[in-house]
């Protein structure tokens, strides 16, 4: 079952302000964009004015000013917990946006979704003809639920070979720049995909006990538990880590578009002198995590 999104965003000029406004729950999620080396950037959220139905809300910031930063605003109150639209008002006042003040008024309708033990995320591109392949993959390992967010733009019958699924997919649009530019240095940091992760977390705690965070190309073996007997098992623990061995199907390349066939018909390698131990992927139980590092 596909299901398509498109963000509710706040761009000024070539500058992300909110590359995502989300209304569910009893919460309004505003998920921001961080420059590093960029002093006023905080001091541009925390001094924003947020109206909600012609009332100003308090927020909190959620935020991550180091390597990989991202950033969350989030209004609460629980009066909203009935209501299916809400008009919000966005005011901004700083030097670092045009040397003026900028706004956006919306309305919002909530987001609704069923709830799950194991969801999964993942930022993709290119390689977008491996879902397929995740999805059987995950599926049997106790995934009920994808998020996944499209970099670029969504067109039509892109999708159709994932038609037929029952399985709750649901693809956000995110065509956000995959880099940023450093505003003092002549460097780039993450942009589209920490904003992606920040932006799912979030929702992720209104829908789903745990998650996964790892690429299409990313396939986990825990012995012969599934995910799902894993988080039973161990209940207490709140971020499974899966360290990374690169690997390869068979001796050749193998195309996006053959790769399910050959992962079921091919021998997996795996190369043991390239074990990745600095890189992992997690599972995590959503409500004890307040930032992904």
């Amino acid at each position: 079952m596909l299901i398509f999104h498109r963000p509710n965003s706040f761009i000024v000029g070539q500058k992300i302000i909110f590359s995502n406004i989300r209304f569910i729950g009893t919460q309004i999620l505003l998920t921001g964009c961080v420059v590093l080396d960029d002093i006023d950037n905080l001091a541009l959220y925390s001094n924003m004015i947020l109206n909600v139905n012609g009332t100003r809300k308090e927020f909190r910031i959620v935020e991550r000013r180091k390597y990989e930063p991202s950033l969350i605003c989030i209004a609460e109150d629980f009066s909203w917990r009935d209501m299916e639209k809400i008009q919000i008002e966005i005011c901004l006042s700083s030097n670092t946006v045009d040397g003026g003040q900028d706004k956006i008024s919306m309305r919002i309708e909530k987001e609704n979704y069923d709830k799950y033990l194991l969801a999964a995320m993942t930022l993709f591109k290119y390689d977008y003809r491996l879902m397929e392949l995740y999805v059987d993959y995950y599926s049997n390992m106790g995934v009920e639920c994808f998020y996944f967010y499209f970099n670029g733009k969504i067109s039509e019958n892109m999708f159709d070979f994932m038609k037929g699924y029952n399985v709750p997919i649901h693809i956000m649009e995110w065509d956000y720049p995959y880099w940023i530019e450093k505003t003092t240095q002549s460097t780039v940091q993450h942009n589209a995909q920490v904003m992606a992760i920040m932006d799912s977390l979030y929702l992720m705690k209104h829908m789903t006990k745990y998650c996964l965070y790892n690429d299409f190309d990313e396939y986990i073996f825990p012995s012969t538990l599934k995910l799902t007997d894993l988080v039973q098992i161990y209940p207490n623990v709140n971020d499974f880590n899966f360290f990374c061995h690169w690997a390869s199907i068979g001796q050749d390349l193998v195309s996006y578009e053959n790769t399910k066939e050959k992962f079921y018909s091919e021998k997996l390698i795996i190369n043991r002198n390239h074990c990745g131990f600095e890189r992992r992927k997690s599972l995590v139980k959503v409500e004890d995590v307040r930032i992904m590092r």
